[in-house]
């Protein structure tokens, strides 16, 4: 009897961890998720502006981090927005939109994974970047211009098209039996080997394996030779400023690009740790699936997901804290908006004020106040004439027989 009773304790207490931790996750999403797309929202929109901006003196660095804000804008609204959307009214607008039909089903898929890829291997394209301007940075000025930048992110662009363009004939709406509505999944007469194996295995060494080890590796290679390029760019300053670039702009800007590889691998390896956690327990069997593991590795996820947020979210705080050029110009930016706002709300407070004050006026009968001012203000236009017309008069010149 006392071993039922133990029995029913712990399937409680079980029960209401695995309640608690459902909660915690929910909280995370609906509270922090605004944040993250506040925050967001204005350091990408303002990251666009400051290096488009900053372009002109360092070049493809910039190039590289424009394209990067445009895609954590997207990732943040399609992804992040979505799971706060989705706490706050139950309703999942990526659902609705792939289940509207089946050409959104394909597109939707298509375009959803192409973003992450892409957001990975621009951070790749980057560090790669760096590393040649702080080993070679003469040569920097013949591989790192802004047309070579332009044509790396078509070709990765490209490629990583060719790779996801499967979506277009793998997957599909399917209606469930019972016509309990529409699915957009894996068509069933495709193979499922590619489905269950094939895709899993390259989706995660695309999107986050294969980048972060290159990254890694890039890293630690800039840092080898770190040293070394600062002694050597002082020693080749005078024939850098030929080339009409800023050297300073372009010191700093290496630093940032430093710590967003350095940032872009913490906040990924734990993703990948649970990824290959949960595709060892699911596949394998290395240790039962029961309801506690799957509310743990929930959560697992939605740490990873906050992780993944704040990446996408506040890399213009980066800029500021390690760019002093950035650091100027965004404080410089926001003083121009803060007054161009408060002037704005002066005049919108002043034609308020007047036309409240001329609607209050009647229409019929004016106040007797208004009347004497009028007749104050009011003067006889001849005597205004006149006036004005005395100095001008000639004098008057009397003969001797009119005296």
């Amino acid at each position: 009897m006392s071993s039922l009773e133990d029995d029913l304790l712990f399937a409680k207490n079980h029960s209401y961890v695995v309640q608690m931790e459902q909660m915690v996750v929910q909280s995370m999403y609906k509270y922090m998720n605004p944040l993250f797309l506040l925050c967001g929202s204005i350091g990408n929109l303002m990251s666009i502006f400051i290096m488009r901006k900053m372009s002109i003196h360092v070049w493809s660095s910039c190039i590289y981090l424009t394209a990067l804000a445009m895609v954590d804008l997207i990732i943040l609204y399609i992804d992040c927005g979505n799971n706060w959307y989705k706490q706050l009214t139950k309703v999942d607008v990526s659902v609705m939109i792939m289940t509207s039909s089946d050409a959104m089903c394909r597109v939707y898929l298509f375009f959803y994974n192409f973003i992450f890829h892409f957001s990975s291997w621009l951070v790749v394209a980057i560090t790669g970047e760096c590393l040649i301007s702080i080993r070679h940075p003469v040569f920097k000025y013949k591989s790192c211009t802004r047309e070579h930048a332009r044509a790396v992110i078509l070709l990765i662009a490209v490629l990583l098209i060719g790779i996801n363009i499967h979506y277009f004939w793998t997957h599909g709406i399917v209606t469930m039996r019972g016509n309990h509505g529409q699915v957009c999944i894996y068509v069933n007469e495709f193979s499922d080997i590619f489905r269950d194996q094939i895709w899993q295995y390259l989706d995660i060494l695309i999107k986050d394996i294969i980048p972060v080890l290159v990254v890694c590796l890039l890293v630690i290679i800039m840092t080898m030779f770190l040293n070394i390029s600062n002694s050597h760019t002082k020693s080749m300053e005078p024939v850098l400023k030929k080339y009409y670039m800023d050297i300073e702009a372009f010191k700093e800007l290496r630093q940032v690009v430093i710590v967003i590889a350095v940032i872009f691998m913490l906040c990924t390896l734990p993703r990948v740790g649970v990824a290959v956690f949960r595709h060892c327990v699911t596949t394998y069997g290395v240790m039962p699936y029961t309801q506690s593991l799957s509310a743990k590795l929930m959560l697992a996820d939605a740490v990873c997901k906050i992780l993944s947020y704040a990446n996408h979210s506040l890399k213009l705080f980066v800029y500021i804290f390690f760019c002093r050029r950035i650091s100027h110009w965004t404080k410089k930016s926001t003083k121009v908006f803060l007054s161009q706002s408060c002037s704005m709300n002066k005049a919108h407070r002043t034609d308020s004020y007047y036309q409240q004050k001329v609607a209050e006026k009647p229409s019929s009968a004016p106040s007797q106040s208004f009347i004497e001012s009028n007749s104050v203000q009011m003067m006889d236009p001849r005597i205004h004439i006149n006036h004005h017309r005395e100095p001008h008069r000639k004098p008057r010149v009397f003969t001797q027989t009119q005296v």
